[in-house]
């Protein structure tokens, strides 16, 4: 299941109802609450992860990440949920 999560950039999620509630996080709940905001991680069943920025992680100080979608809005220079 691809998932946009740039403005270029794409993933592909394992097909199922978790990447199906994943890819309307990262498309559109993101987009309409944290616009700008910086994707740091998804996590995809089958293949575990399907996406994971570790250098801005490293640096917001997350060790291993217990979330599925995770966003990071440097304005707010806070995790959003």
């Amino acid at each position: 299941m691809p998932v946009k999560i740039s403005g270029d950039q794409a993933i592909t999620l394992s097909p199922g109802e978790h990447s199906q509630l994943i890819k309307a996080i990262v498309e559109d709940f993101a987009e309409r609450f944290v616009p700008g905001a910086d994707l740091i991680y998804v996590g995809d069943t089958g293949e575990k992860w399907g996406y994971f920025n570790e250098p801005l992680l490293e640096q917001l100080g997350v060790k291993d990440p217990f979330v599925r979608v995770g966003a990071f809005c440097s304005a707010r220079k806070t995790p959003a949920p």
